[in-house]
C-alpha cells in the first residue's frame, strides 16, 4: 500500500460530505493495518499526534457511520504512538467519558452527552473509542473493538505506561459519580493490563466493585460483581482475601438495597473461587446454612377469620403465600451456590461435613407446594408445630398455578442440592460411604422438573464412579428406579438415564440392560435420533460379552437404519459401532448381518459419493465379518465373495489402500485364500511398497511377507517387486528392514546377478553404517540362503571385499558365507593367517579379521586361554585386535559359560593392567545373558574382591564398562547382597562402581516396593560420597542425581530436604582442592576443575525449579534455600559460565515460585536484598581485559545479559508487592536505586531484553 498523505487526509476528514469523511477514515485505518508500511514509526507517530485532536471531535459527529469509523480508528494507531502520545489520548479520552457521564455538562462533548440521561446503561461513544485502546492483548480475538483480528500487529502495553494509566484513571473514577461507562472500562482495563496493578490496586479495586455492588441496582450492581470477579482473579494474598470477606459483610451491614442477601452470597462466590482460603469460612458457613435452614415455611402467612355470631369458634387457616415463597427460595439457592463453593474448595473443616450431609438430605426432597402432611420440612420444634397448626391450605388459583407447573423455584434448589452431593465425595472422598448410604437413593432421579433430573442422575454417575465394584448392593438399589424412568420418562430424557445405566458397566448390570433394551424396543426409540443411543450401544458391546437375542438385534436394526441417513456423520458413528458389533462374541445373533453387509458393499463400491473415513470405516466392517469366524459362519459364501470382491477393487484407491491392506493382513492371518485372489492383491499392493506414507509401506510389506511364498509366481512381477524393495532396504526403518529381510530370504533363488550384486551393494551400505546389530537373525538368515543358493562367489567375494573386516557383523557375514562356500579352506587358511601374524606383528590389523571370522564360524581351534594370555601381552595394543580377542571369547564362553567362566575371571583378578581388565569385562558383558545365577555372583564377587586401592582417572573406562556388566547382575541379586558391598565402603574404585551401576539401575530398574526400597538405598549412599574430594567420584554421583530426578522423580523427591539439596548446597561453592595452577611462560592460570561438577549442580536445580508444582508440595521441598544459596554464594562464583547458569537458576526461582520468592525476601530483609544487589553489582563491575580474545568477550557480553535479564524479572516481582511495612519500604529503595542504575548504565541491554 502507497505511503498515506496527512495533510490531505486532515482536509478529507473535515469534508462537508460524510461519505468524504467516512472514506477518509477508512484509509486511515487500512493503513494503520496495513504489515507492509514503509514509512518510519517515528514519522507515523508524528502524523498521528496531529491527527489525533481532529480525531476526538469527531467523536461527535452527526453521522453515525461516521462515528464508528472514528471508533475503529484508534485502537491500529497504538502500535504506533510513543507511550507518552498513548498516556494523553487515554487522559483525553477518559475526560470526554466523564464529561459524557455529567448531567450537568453543556459544553461542545459529544452527541451523546446531549442526549444521554446520567443514570443511562448504555456505552458512550468516548468510551467505546478509549476501550479499544485496550483490545490489544489477553482478548483481542474477542475484542469487540478490533477489526483485524488476526493480524500479527499485536501491541503488549509495557508495564510503565499501563501503571501510569492506572495511577491516572482509577483515583479518578474511585472520586467521580458511579457510572455504567466507568464500571465497563474498569473492567476491560482489568482484562488487558491488569498485570501492572500493584496488590494495593487490585484489593482497592476489588472493594470498589464490592461497594458499588451494594448500592447500585440493576445492571450496574450486576456490572460491578464482575468486575470484581476479575479483579480477585489477580489476588494472591491469604490476609487480602479475608480483608474482602470483612468489606462484603460491612456492605451488607450499610446497604439498603431490597436483595442485599442475594449481592452478598455472590459476592462471597466470588471471593471462594479464587481458592485462598479466608479466615472467615466459619463465619461463611454458619451464615449459609443459616439462610438454608432459616423458617423452610416462610412462605406462611396467617389469616385470621372470626364468626361475627360466636368469637369461640374463632380459627386460623394458613395459606402459602407463593411470591414470597418463591423469593425466599431464590435465597436459599444463592446461599446454596455459596455453600456448594465452600465445599468445592474444600475450605471446610472436617466437623462440618455431616452438617453439610444433612443439608444435602433435607433439600434433596424439598417440595413444599407437593408435601404431603406427613413429609413436611418441620425444622422447628414440636411445640412450634402445634403453634402453627398442621393444615396447609391453598388457594384456588394458587393450586391450579401448581396444577401447571411449579412456580415456587423449589426446584433450584433440589438442583443444588443434587450437585452438592457430587462436590462433596469430590473434595471430602471419606464421605462417600454415607453418600451411598443416605444420599443416593434420595437422589431426585423422578423429579418432575427436568433440569433437576438431569443434575440428579450426573450426580449418581459422580458416586458410581467414585465406588468400588466390591460395594454394589447400594448401587444396584437404582437399578429399579431406573427402568421406571427408561419406561415413563421424556422421550428426551432417555439418553441421560442411559448414560446413568452406562456408567453402572462397572458393576454386574446384565439385568438393567436387558431391562433398557426392551424399554426402547417398547417405546420405539431408534438411534438415528441421538449419537448418545450409538455412544450406549458401543458401551454395552465393549463391556458385555454375553447379550442376548434382543440386544444385539436392536443394535443391528438401528445400525441398518442409520447406515441410510443422509448425514454422514450419523453413519460414520453407526460404521464404527458395527465395526465393535461384528467383531462381538455374540455376533452370530445378528439377524439382519446379510443386509448390514450388503449395505456396507454398496458404499464401498460408491466410495466416490462418501467421505475417505466413510469408506475406510466400511471397509474395516467388512474386514470384521471375515476375521471374526462367529460372524462368517452366519454369512452366505456369495456375500463373502462380494466382500473379497469389493476388498480388491480397493486396495487400487490410495485413499482407502492402507485401511484395506490392513484388513487383508488379518484376514490372511487367519484365512488361506486361492491363489489367483492372492496374486490380485500382489498386483495391487506393489504400487505401495515405495509409498511416501511409511504406515501404508509397512503394511503392503507386512501383507506382501505372508503371500511371498505361497502366491507369487510371476518371474517378472517378482523383479519388480525385489526391484522396490532393494530400492526401500536403504530408506527405511529397521523394523521395515525385518519384513524386507524375510521377503529376500523367502525369494532367495530368485534374484539374477543384476539383482544379487545391488542386493549385496545394499548390505555393505548398511553393515558399515553400523545399521545392522549382531544379534540380528532375520538379516543373518538371510545372507545364509543366499550364500546358499548362489552357484557362484561373486556375492560372497563382494561382501568380503567391501565389508569393513574390523566389524563383528562382517566377520560373522565371511563365516556364514564359509560355510557354503568351502568352509575347510577358508578356516585352515583364516588359522594359518593367524598363526603367522601372531608370530610376525601381533598388532597388525588382520589379527582381527582372522580372529573374528574363526569365532563365528564356530571353530573348536580358538582355545579361549591362549585368547586371555594374548590379551594379557603388553605389547598387544592394537585397539581393533583387542575387541576382536574380547567377543571371541565372549562368543566361545556364551557355548559354555561353565567351563570357561572361572578361567576368565582367574585372568581378571590376576592382571594388573587396566586396558586388559576392560578387555575381559567387554567378553564377559556378552556372556552375562547366558550365566544362571551362581555365575553372575561369581563374576559379582571377583569384581568387587579385586584389591586395588589406587583409583585413577586412568581405570575410568574401565570401571564404566565393569559398572555396566555389575547393573546387568544386580537386577536379579538380592538386596542384602547389594549393600554388603555399599556399606561403609572406602574404597574409591569399589565406590565408582557402585556409583555405575547405580546410575544402571536408576534406568533399568521397575519399581516395586523392593526396588524403590534398593534405589532410595543407593541414592542416599551416593549423596553421602559427595563429601569424598574426588573430581571424578563426585561427576558421576550428581550425573546419578540428574539421572533419577528425570527418570525416578518419585525416587528423589522424599530426599530432596532431608539430604539431597543441603549436600548440593555445599557444591556450589568453588574448592581450593580442584583449582589446578598452570603455568604458561611467565604467567601463572588457575583451571577451577570444580566448575564442571557446579554446572552439574545447577542443571539439577533447574530440573527441581522446574518440577511440577504438586509434587514439590506433597514432600514440600524447600526451594527457598536453592534460592539463597544462589544468592549467597552463586552470583559471586568467579567463573563468568556459572554466574550465567546462577542467573538463570535465580530467574526460574522467582518465575515459577513467585510467592516463595518473595517469602524469601521478606524473611530475608534488607540484609538479603543488599547481598543480592552487591553480588550483581561486583560481577557488573568486574571489566573486560584490553587483550581479551573474541570468545572472552562474547563470555562477558552474556554475564551482562543475563544479569540484566534476572534484574527485569525480579523487578517485576517485586513491583507487585505490597509495601506494608518499613522494612519492606526500605528493600523496595535499595531495589529501585540498583534497578535505576541497570537502566541507565545498561540500556541497550535492558531495553532488548525480553521476560
Amino acid at each position: 500500500m502507497p505511503d498515506l498523505n496527512f495533510n490531505y487526509l486532515q482536509d478529507r476528514v473535515k469534508d462537508v460530505d460524510p461519505d468524504i469523511r467516512f472514506m477518509a477514515l477508512e484509509d486511515l485505518r487500512k493503513y494503520l493495518n496495513d504489515e507492509t508500511v514503509t514509512s518510519s514509526k517515528s514519522s507515523i507517530s508524528y502524523h498521528l499526534d496531529k491527527l489525533i485532536p481532529t480525531l476526538l471531535t469527531m467523536l461527535d459527529d452527526p453521522n453515525p457511520d461516521v462515528q464508528n469509523q472514528v471508533i475503529k480508528s484508534f485502537e491500529p494507531m497504538v502500535r504506533y504512538l510513543s507511550n507518552d502520545s498513548i498516556l494523553l489520548l487515554v487522559k483525553e479520552l477518559f475526560a470526554l467519558v466523564q464529561a459524557s457521564n455529567d448531567p450537568n455538562n453543556t459544553s461542545n462533548g459529544s452527541s451523546s452527552s446531549k442526549t444521554r440521561n446520567f443514570r443511562s446503561f448504555t456505552i458512550s461513544i468516548p468510551n467505546m473509542a478509549l476501550r479499544s485502546l485496550f483490545a490489544q492483548s489477553n482478548s483481542r480475538d474477542k475484542s469487540d473493538f478490533v477489526s483485524d483480528k488476526l493480524s500479527k500487529s499485536n501491541y503488549k502495553f509495557d508495564r510503565d505506561l499501563a501503571k501510569k494509566i492506572f495511577s491516572y484513571i482509577l483515583p479518578k473514577v474511585f472520586q467521580n459519580e458511579i457510572a455504567f461507562d466507568n464500571i465497563e472500562l474498569l473492567i476491560d482495563l482489568i482484562s488487558e493490563i491488569g498485570y501492572a496493578l500493584s496488590p494495593k490496586q487490585n484489593l482497592e479495586l476489588a472493594q470498589y466493585f464490592i461497594q458499588v455492588s451494594f448500592t447500585e441496582q440493576g445492571i450496574i450492581g450486576k456490572k460491578a460483581i464482575v468486575g470484581a470477579e476479575h479483579v480477585i482473579a489477580l489476588i494472591d494474598q491469604e490476609h487480602q482475601i479475608s480483608t474482602l470477606v470483612d468489606s462484603v459483610s460491612q456492605q451488607f451491614q450499610a446497604s439498603s438495597l431490597p436483595n442485599k442477601s442475594y449481592i452478598m452470597y455472590q459476592l462471597l462466590s466470588v471471593v471462594i473461587r479464587r481458592r485462598i482460603k479466608p479466615s472467615q469460612v466459619a463465619d461463611i458457613f454458619d451464615a449459609v446454612t443459616k439462610e438454608l435452614y432459616l423458617d423452610l415455611h416462610i412462605g406462611k402467612t396467617r389469616e385470621t377469620h372470626k364468626d361475627d355470631d360466636d368469637e369461640e369458634d374463632e380459627e386460623d387457616e394458613e395459606e402459602l403465600d407463593l411470591d414470597i415463597l418463591e423469593k425466599q427460595n431464590a435465597l436459599k439457592e444463592e446461599a446454596f451456590t455459596t455453600l456448594i463453593d465452600l465445599v468445592d474448595a474444600a475450605f471446610l473443616p472436617i466437623d462440618n461435613k455431616n452438617t453439610v450431609l444433612d443439608v444435602i438430605q433435607t433439600f434433596l426432597q424439598y417440595d413444599p407446594l407437593n408435601q404431603s402432611d406427613d413429609e413436611g420440612f418441620d425444622i422447628g420444634s414440636e411445640e412450634q408445630d402445634e403453634e402453627d397448626g398442621d393444615d396447609i391450605d391453598f388457594s384456588e388459583d394458587e393450586l391450579e398455578a401448581v396444577g401447571e407447573e411449579e412456580n415456587d423455584g423449589s426446584w433450584k434448589l433440589r438442583l443444588q442440592a443434587s450437585i452438592l452431593s457430587r462436590v462433596l465425595i469430590k473434595s471430602y472422598p471419606d464421605t462417600l460411604d454415607t453418600v451411598l448410604d443416605k444420599i443416593l437413593p434420595i437422589l431426585p432421579i423422578k423429579d418432575s422438573n427436568d433440569q433437576v433430573v438431569l443434575e440428579a442422575v450426573r450426580s449418581c454417575i459422580a458416586i458410581i464412579h467414585a465406588t468400588s465394584p466390591r460395594d454394589a448392593q447400594p448401587v444396584q438399589s437404582l437399578f429399579e428406579p431406573i427402568i421406571e424412568r427408561l419406561n415413563s420418562c421424556k422421550e428426551e430424557l432417555i439418553p441421560v438415564f442411559l448414560k446413568l445405566v452406562e456408567s453402572l458397566n462397572r458393576f454386574d448390570n446384565t439385568v438393567l440392560i436387558e431391562a433398557s433394551f426392551k424399554a426402547l424396543e417398547k417405546r420405539n426409540i431408534n438411534s438415528l435420533s441421538s449419537l448418545e443411543y450409538l455412544q450406549f450401544f458401543t458401551s454395552v458391546l465393549k463391556f458385555h460379552d454375553d447379550l442376548s437375542n434382543l440386544v444385539i438385534n436392536k443394535i443391528g436394526d438401528d445400525i441398518a437404519i442409520n447406515l441410510e441417513d443422509k448425514s454422514f456423520n450419523m453413519i460414520i458413528e453407526s460404521l464404527k459401532c458395527l465395526k465393535i458389533l461384528l467383531n462381538h462374541k455374540e455376533s452370530s445373533k445378528i439377524a439382519n448381518v446379510e443386509k448390514l453387509v450388503s449395505s456396507l458393499v454398496t458404499k464401498v463400491e460408491n466410495r466416490k459419493q462418501y467421505p475417505s473415513e466413510l469408506i475406510r470405516l466400511a471397509i474395516e466392517a467388512l474386514g470384521a465379518t471375515l476375521t471374526n469366524t462367529t460372524t462368517t459362519t452366519t454369512i452366505e459364501n456369495s456375500t463373502q465373495e462380494a466382500i473379497f470382491d469389493v476388498l480388491k477393487s480397493s486396495i487400487s484407491y490410495e485413499v482407502t489402500s492402507k485401511a484395506t491392506l490392513d484388513v487383508l493382513n488379518n484376514i490372511y492371518t487367519t484365512k488361506t485364500l486361492p491363489d489367483e485372489y492372492s496374486e490380485a492383491i500382489v498386483d495391487g499392493l506393489e504400487q505401495y511398497i515405495l509409498s511416501a506414507n511409511e504406515a501404508t509401506s509397512t503394511s503392503a510389506l507386512i501383507l506382501l511377507n505372508k503371500l511371498a511364498l505361497q502366491t507369487v509366481s510371476d518371474k517378472r512381477k517378482k523383479e519388480t517387486i525385489i526391484s522396490s524393495l532393494l530400492k526401500l532396504l536403504p530408506l527405511t526403518n529397521a523394523s521395515n528392514h525385518k519384513l524386507i529381510f524375510e521377503i529376500l530370504t523367502n525369494w532367495s533363488q530368485d534374484l539374477n546377478e543384476s539383482e544379487q550384486t545391488l542386493l549385496a551393494d545394499v548390505i555393505i551400505n548398511l553393515v558399515n553404517s553400523d545399521k545392522i546389530l549382531l544379534h540380528d537373525e532375520l538379516f543373518f538368515n538371510m545372507i545364509r540362503a543366499y550364500s546358499q543358493n548362489f552357484d557362484n562367489k561373486v556375492f560372497y567375494d563382494k561382501l568380503a571385499s567391501l565389508l569393513n573386516p574390523n566389524l563383528p557383523v562382517s566377520a560373522k557375514i565371511s563365516a556364514i558365507g564359509a560355510d557354503n562356500l568351502g568352509k575347510e579352506t577358508h578356516i585352515n587358511a583364516a588359522i594359518e593367517q593367524l598363526h603367522l601374524l601372531l608370530k610376525s606383528n601381533i598388532n597388525d590389523s588382520q589379527i582381527a579379521v582372522a580372529i573374528l571370522f574363526l569365532a563365528f564360524a564356530n571353530d573348536d581351534l580358538l582355545d579361549v586361554n591362549e585368547l586371555i594370555e594374548l590379551l594379557r601381552k603388553e605389547n598387544f595394543t592394537n585397539e581393533d585386535n583387542v575387541k576382536a580377542v574380547s567377543t571371541a571369547i565372549g562368543l566361545k564362553v556364551q557355548r559354555n559359560p561353565h567351563a570357561f567362566i572361572t578361567p576368565i575371571l582367574e585372568a581378571y583378578k590376576a592382571e594388573t593392567r587396566s586396558l586388559t581388565r576392560s578387555s575381559l569385562v567387554e567378553a564377559l558383558r556378552l556372556v552375562v545373558d547366558s550365566c544362571d545365577q551362581r555365575q553372575k555372583t561369581e563374576i559379582w564377587d571377583a569384581i568387587f574382591s579385586l584389591q586395588n586401592n589406587d583409583f585413577d582417572p586412568a581405570l575410568i573406562p574401565e570401571l564404566r564398562k565393569t559398572g555396566d556388566v555389575l547393573g546387568e547382575i544386580a537386577l536379579s541379586l538380592e538386596e542384602h547382597q547389594i549393600q554388603q558391598v555399599v556399606e561403609n565402603q572406602v574404597d574409591r574404585r569399589k565406590i565408582y562402581l557402585v556409583l555405575v551401576f547405580t546410575k544402571y539401575l536408576i534406568s533399568n530398574l521397575e519399581l516395586s516396593n523392593t526396588g524403590s526400597r534398593l534405589l532410595t538405598y543407593l541414592v542416599n549412599a551416593s549423596v553421602e560420597w559427595l563429601d569424598i574430594v574426588d573430581l571424578d567420584l563426585r561427576k558421576i554421583a550428581l550425573g546419578n542425581l540428574l539421572t533419577g530426578i528425570h527418570i525416578k522423580p518419585l525416587i528423589l523427591a522424599p530426599l530432596l530436604n532431608l539430604i539431597i539439596l543441603p549436600k548440593l548446597a555445599q557444591q556450589l561453592s568453588a574448592e581450593k582442592d580442584f583449582k589446578k595452577i598452570i603455568t604458561m611462560g611467565p604467567y601463572k592460570y588457575t583451571l577451577d576443575q570444580g566448575a564442571e561438577l557446579r554446572k552439574l549442580c545447577y542443571e539439577f536445580i533447574y530440573s527441581v525449579m522446574a518440577a511440577d508444582d504438586t509434587s514439590l508440595v506433597q514432600h514440600d521441598v524447600d526451594i527457598q534455600l536453592l534460592g539463597k544459596n544462589i544468592i549467597e554464594k552463586g552470583l559471586l562464583d568467579d567463573q563468568p559460565d556459572i554466574v550465567v547458569l546462577a542467573c538463570s537458576n535465580l530467574g526460574n526461582f522467582f518465575d515459577l515460585h513467585e510467592m516463595e520468592a518473595m517469602e524469601l525476601i521478606r524473611t530475608g530483609g534488607t540484609e538479603l536484598i543488599e547481598q543480592l544487589v552487591g553480588a550483581l553489582n561486583k560481577q557488573l563491575s568486574k571489566k573486560l581485559s584490553a587483550k581479551a580474545s573474541a570468545q572472552d568477550t562474547e563470555i562477558h557480553q552474556e554475564r551482562i545479559k543475563s544479569i540484566v535479564k534476572l534484574s527485569k524479572k525480579i523487578d517485576l516481582v517485586l513491583e507487585s508487592t505490597e509495601i506494608d511495612n518499613d522494612e519492606n519500604r526500605q528493600i523496595q529503595d535499595i531495589w529501585n536505586k540498583f534497578i535505576t542504575d541497570i537502566k541507565q548504565q545498561y540500556t541497550v541491554y535492558y531495553s532488548s531484553t525480553v521476560v
